[in-house]
């Protein structure tokens, strides 16, 4: 039911995301508290998520700090 409710919320306007996107040291990144703002989570539960899911193998990122 959970994921239901995600699929009815409305799409990010792709400029929205466009403008949170950097250009660092030859890497495309974005700044982990513009990523929770899109998710619309709080930026410590997203970063506890991404450490969880590294630790599980799960997620394939070059750097995660």
């Amino acid at each position: 039911m959970k994921s239901h409710r995600r699929a009815m919320k409305s799409l990010v306007p792709s400029e929205r995301i466009e403008n949170r996107i950097y250009f660092l040291r030859g890497q495309k990144v974005m700044f982990s508290t513009h990523l929770a703002e899109l998710y619309e989570v709080e930026p410590r539960a997203l970063v506890q998520a991404v450490k969880r899911e590294l630790s599980r193998g799960s997620l394939r990122i070059s750097c995660f700090s």
